[in-house]
C-alpha cells in the first residue's frame, strides 16, 4: 500500500480504504470499512439514528407543551346558565318556547355533561322539565329548550333547583339567571 501526505490510499486486500490523517506531523493509518455491513449492524445504526434524530424534538415539545394541568384541588369553577328570552308577556294557556344558554370558561378543561333539573312555580305548566345535554364543550352553548304554559295571571320566575346541575366536574359553581314569565 502506498501512503502519502494527506492521502487517501486504496488497500487492494481488503474492502474498503485507508485514511490517513496528519496530526502533529504524525501520520496515522485509520481503517474505514466500506461495504456490506450485516443485518445486526444496520439495525443498530438505523435505530440510533433515529433515536439521535427524534431526541431534539421530543425535549422541544416537552417544553413547549401547553399548560395543562389535573384538577387535584378545590378550584373555583364557574359555569353560567340563562334563559333566552329573558322575560316574556304571555296570556294565560299560550305556550311559549324558552332555550337554555351554558357558558364554561376554561382553556384546560371541557365540561362533559349538563343535567339540570328545573324549578317549576306553581301555576305554571313547564315541559320538558329536565334539561340534558350529553356532549362536551367549553364556551357559550344551547344545552336545552323547554315550553311553559301560564295557566293563571301573575309573575313567574322559571330556574333550576338548587344543587339541581350536574356536570360531572367536581365544585362547579353554577351561576344562573332565572327566566320571568308573566301572565296577564
Amino acid at each position: 500500500m502506498h501512503v502519502h501526505k494527506n492521502h487517501i490510499s486504496f488497500g487492494p486486500e481488503r474492502k474498503g480504504f485507508y485514511l490517513v490523517a496528519k496530526e502533529m506531523f504524525i501520520f496515522e493509518k485509520v481503517w474505514v470499512r466500506i461495504g456490506v455491513m450485516g443485518g445486526k449492524q444496520i439495525k443498530m445504526f438505523v435505530s440510533l439514528g433515529v433515536v439521535a434524530a427524534m431526541l431534539p424534538l421530543l425535549l422541544w415539545g416537552v417544553t413547549q407543551a401547553p399548560r395543562l394541568t389535573l384538577q387535584t384541588r378545590a378550584e373555583s369553577v364557574q359555569l353560567r346558565l340563562w334563559w333566552e328570552p329573558a322575560q316574556v308577556v304571555i296570556k294565560p294557556g299560550q305556550a311559549v318556547r324558552l332555550t337554555l344558554v351554558a357558558e364554561y370558561i376554561n382553556q384546560n378543561k371541557l365540561i362533559p355533561m349538563v343535567k339540570a333539573v328545573l324549578k317549576v312555580p306553581a301555576g305554571l305548566q313547564v315541559e320538558p322539565a329536565e334539561i340534558n345535554f350529553g356532549q362536551a364543550f367549553a364556551g357559550r352553548t344551547v344545552v336545552g329548550e323547554t315550553t311553559a304554559v301560564g295557566g293563571h295571571a301573575g309573575r313567574f320566575e322559571l330556574g333550576v333547583v338548587e344543587d339541581g346541575v350536574f356536570t360531572g366536574i367536581p365544585n362547579m359553581e353554577v351561576i344562573e339567571k332565572k327566566a320571568v314569565i308573566i301572565v296577564e
